[in-house]
């Protein structure tokens, strides 16, 4: 690759730029064997050393829970005393 130093572009050019974005690599040789690569990554801070508990995202997901059971017990509620209702009314009329 070439290494050009950085370029300003002026932006009241009505004209269309074509760039050419590349990127280059350097392999490096390690002594670490295949196996023990896992424990190197883990070694060198790419993972926390302690698990980051998100208590905002625990307490919200708690919230929603409790407020769908609330509201499946408010609807279960209103057809079982819907259908109690209509019951006790059969029974009154005499109805077997």
């Amino acid at each position: 690759t070439k290494e050009h130093p950085p370029t300003s572009i002026d932006d009241d050019s009505a004209t269309s730029l074509k760039l050419e974005y590349t990127y280059s690599a350097k392999w490096h040789k390690t002594e670490t064997s295949y196996k023990d690569r896992a424990k190197y990554i883990a070694n060198t801070g790419f993972f926390p050393e302690t698990l980051e508990i998100h208590w905002l995202s625990v307490i919200n997901s708690m919230v929603l829970v409790f407020l769908l059971i609330g509201f499946v017990v408010i609807i279960l509620s209103r057809i079982l005393k819907h259908d109690l209702n209509r019951m006790s009314d059969e029974d009154d009329d005499g109805s077997p």
